[in-house]
């Protein structure tokens, strides 16, 4: 795959890499020292990603570099996920001198990936670490977005939640015998899509949904099809959140036909009753900074703003290998885990 932007773009350009302290050693970390290498993921403030607790993460993917007397230094862990992504956690170079020995380590990774069942690593971060960006930057990622991560409490249950429908606008649940629409609907809605753009291309719409669907602790009941005038024309998908009693909107969207009418104040609304009939207290997401109507629409919702975080996505596939491992026709985006709106 290509470069995701022109040439001439700065954010995109060649970075001279600093001056290594030593040539570092490149190792995948082995069963007996998984555990030293959590501890430095853990007590580094590893990438702006929630760790889970170590007895739930697989730890099969790991890799560091080591000094001079085999200890290990800076540390990256892949956990797989559904959906052929792969989640990245880096320890942040403590000083300058250390970024080359990162750069070097995540381009061992990108190539011991190309191994594995994935086509894409995704990781984030906070602007403040500018050291950790520059050696993803040089690494092999590319700078995605500014992801804007919102909240707001689900308690009491707004009256306004529960407005009349527009004329020719019906709401369905989802099902399994209603996948394929699903499907369609996903594709309508990443055209013109706001939020991340740049990954237009990088996964199929398939792996998009087994990835959603395998966030978390999937429920069906909290996913929603919109039909306008009987033509499918848009969803809203919450999950569960790894928070006890948050629910994450995990994606809002709709097709282009539907956009410019009120309708994703329609969805919100109606995905944020059903999480609230359900007894989740809170609700939270991430939106990409350029995306105003969406933005728009959630302070019209009552959300606040949290912080910002950096997203970064490397092609992982081994050369000549297609998307989802075969030939891919159609229209393919990405969701991962944060939230893709386009507001309407």
């Amino acid at each position: 795959m290509g470069s995701l932007a022109p040439p001439g773009n700065a954010m995109w350009s060649s970075i001279t890499r600093p001056p290594l302290d030593a040539s570092p050693r490149l190792v995948a970390v082995d069963a007996p020292r998984r555990g030293e290498a959590w501890n430095r993921l853990v007590g580094n403030n590893a990438v702006d990603l929630p760790l889970p607790p170590r007895r739930s993460v697989p730890l099969d993917l790991m890799w560091a570099t080591l000094d001079e007397s085999g200890g290990i230094r800076e540390t990256v862990l892949c956990v797989p996920r559904a959906g052929r992504l792969g989640l990245l956690f880096v320890t942040p170079p403590r000083r300058r001198g250390r970024i080359a020995a990162l750069v070097a380590l995540l381009e061992h990774v990108g190539r011991s990936l190309r191994d594995e069942a994935l086509d894409m690593a995704q990781t984030l971060l906070p602007p403040s670490q500018r050291l950790t960006r520059r050696a993803l930057l040089d690494g092999g990622f590319h700078e995605l977005a500014t992801l804007l991560d919102l909240h707001r409490a689900l308690e009491p249950v707004d009256a306004a939640w529960m407005a009349p429908l527009p004329q020719g606008v019906t709401l369905h649940a989802y099902r399994e015998a209603r996948r394929a629409e699903l499907l369609s609907i996903l594709d309508a809605t990443y055209e013109g899509t706001l939020d991340c753009p740049r990954l237009h291309g990088m996964r199929r719409t398939a792996d998009i949904l087994a990835g959603l669907r395998g966030s978390n602790g999937w429920v069906p009941g909290l996913w929603t099809m919109l039909h306008l005038d009987g033509a499918p024309s848009g969803t809203v998908l919450l999950t569960p959140s790894h928070e006890p009693g948050t629910v994450e909107l995990a994606y809002l969207g709709l097709s282009p036909v539907a956009r410019g009418r009120g309708l994703g104040r329609v969805l919100l609304s109606h995905g944020l009753s059903l999480a609230s009939r359900r007894g989740f207290r809170s609700v939270r997401l991430a939106v990409d900074v350029n995306n105003d109507p969406a933005r728009k629409l959630y302070r019209h919702f009552g959300f606040e703003p949290r912080r910002r975080r950096l997203a970064f996505v490397m092609d992982v596939r081994a050369p000549g290998r297609a998307i989802g491992g075969s030939p891919v026709a159609g229209v393919v985006h990405d969701s991962s885990t944060t939230t893709r709106l386009d507001g309407g």
